[in-house]
């Protein structure tokens, strides 16, 4: 029961820390290069283009291009990748479904 407390204690920090430090299309867009970034918006355009998901993420003001090699659920995303030349290459995404965030 304590391990089990202890995990939901972490996870609670994990996904509030993520949410709190994420970025948004508008401040990404302004930068050159980044690694390791994560972006919090809203997902449009969503294709699929030899075996990757291409889509945008946008804040409402400014979006960006980011690419993705699994299947994307729920119109809200977290995502964690590199920036680089334009596009997101997103390496983990947590999408939202109804209340709360899921790996995919």
């Amino acid at each position: 029961m304590i391990l089990l407390a202890a995990f939901l204690v972490f996870a609670a920090f994990t996904l509030y820390h993520s949410i709190s430090s994420s970025l948004t299309p508008s401040d990404l867009i302004k930068m050159e290069r980044a690694e390791k970034v994560v972006v919090s918006g809203r997902v449009e355009n969503l294709k699929r283009e030899d075996g990757l998901f291409s889509f945008y993420i946008s804040d409402g003001n400014s979006r960006i291009r980011a690419v993705y090699d699994k299947e994307i659920q729920g119109e809200e995303v977290i995502a964690t990748g590199d920036w680089e030349n334009g596009t997101l290459y997103v390496r983990e995404l947590l999408s939202k479904c109804h209340t709360d965030y899921r790996g995919g």
